[in-house]
């Protein structure tokens, strides 16, 4: 598992599904998941962004 992953599950635990989603999902079908974990990482920054901008 990448670092960042590791780093990531532990900041936010609840992302920990999602990321197991997505190494389940490898397995099954690489390309697609390759698309569905790039999503996730957007939407992540721009979470994280707006989560900064607010306070």
């Amino acid at each position: 598992m990448p670092a960042a992953l590791v780093q990531m599950e532990h900041h936010a635990p609840f992302y920990a599904v999602e990321i197991k989603i997505y190494f389940a999902a490898l397995e099954l079908h690489p390309p697609s998941a390759y698309v569905m974990f790039t999503v996730m990482i957007i939407i992540l920054a721009q979470t994280n962004v707006k989560t900064v901008k607010r306070y």
